[in-house]
């Protein structure tokens, strides 16, 4: 989950990779103009966006690496 507060500490917004497996994220990481990015592993499947959803190759255990990139107002980027 990937989220954004508020200066009173509530939440502007909220994104969640979620999908079939095991998906988390293991950096984040936000430029100068507040674009923010993340990287971790997913098996099955993730669905970073209602219009993204990325399938694992291969299988047999194995993870797949997922890099997202989302703009500073929550919108996804690729």
């Amino acid at each position: 989950v990937t989220f954004k507060l508020r200066p009173d500490g509530s939440a502007l917004w909220l994104r969640a990779v979620a999908g079939a497996g095991d998906s988390y994220g293991n950096e984040v990481a936000v430029d100068a103009d507040g674009t923010i990015a993340i990287t971790g592993p997913f098996s099955g499947t993730a669905r970073v966006s209602p219009d993204l959803v990325l399938t694992q190759e291969g299988g047999g255990g194995a993870t797949d690496i997922l890099i997202a990139t989302y703009a500073a107002d929550g919108t996804p980027r690729w």
